[in-house]
């Protein structure tokens, strides 16, 4: 998303190879079937609910190794992940070897600024 920070200060829409290797990221995901999504209410009672997000979510598994991505861009976006990811196993501290994980949240822009991604 061109819109998103991590992306779009590093620029990693102008590295052809960083925005490949994202896709080929997001589609091993896509097959967990666990993404979310952040719905409003619509005040018209005959209306459909209005989304406000979505989330690329997937089981991360414990003994799973770590996606490698190329593309100097999505390199740099991932070691900076991994320097909050690496100050706590959460495997361990959560005693599990699943968890949900997240690739990615877009927030509509009418309903940025809410705390949607909090």
């Amino acid at each position: 998303c061109k819109e998103e920070p991590l992306s779009k200060y590093s620029g990693l829409l102008n590295d052809p190879e960083s925005v490949e290797s994202a896709r080929k990221t997001w589609r091993l995901a896509l097959p967990d079937n666990v993404g979310l999504a952040c719905y409003m209410e619509n005040t018209d009672p005959n209306g459909e609910p209005i989304l406000a997000a979505v989330n690329c979510t997937y089981i991360k598994k414990k003994c799973e190794e770590e996606v490698n991505v190329t593309g100097s861009k999505i390199q740099q976006i991932y070691a900076t992940l991994n320097v909050v990811m690496n100050e706590k196993n959460a495997f361990e501290f959560l005693e599990t070897d699943f968890l949900l994980s997240a690739l990615g949240l877009y927030v509509l822009p009418s309903f940025r600024g809410h705390g949607l991604g909090l």
